[in-house]
């Protein structure tokens, strides 16, 4: 028999990339970027070099709703890397992923901007 094509769609062993309802941050989107302005402080030592830009960070949600397995998959400054890593292993835990009603381990990547005020 075959297995019935979904939407989901498993990478590695980390988690799904596609799933039938994706995370969510408590308090939804606009609750997630208050919280990112809220925990992450541009470093002074950095403003004089005038570096911008944005790290992508990827990291699963697992079906209890914690985070993990964060890391850089683009690049900016080896500080606002660290920064932006911190910051997802310090985040609040989210409402997981769900394929066929059933909570599982979901692939994220979150964008970081970084602008010098």
């Amino acid at each position: 028999t075959q297995s019935q094509n979904t939407d989901a769609e498993q990478s590695g062993s980390k988690g799904y990339e596609k799933v039938d309802v994706y995370p969510e941050f408590p308090g939804g989107q606009d609750a997630l970027f208050e919280w990112i302005g809220n925990n992450i402080t541009y470093p002074d030592e950095l403003e004089g070099q005038g570096v911008e830009g944005t790290v992508i960070v990827s990291f699963v949600v697992q079906a209890d709703g914690s985070v993990a397995d964060a890391m850089v998959v683009k690049s900016l400054h080896k500080k606002l890397d660290k920064i932006s890593i911190e910051a997802v292993n310090k985040m609040p835990d989210w409402k997981p992923g769900e394929v066929s009603g059933n909570a599982v381990n979901t692939e994220m990547k979150l964008p970081f901007r970084y602008v010098i005020d």
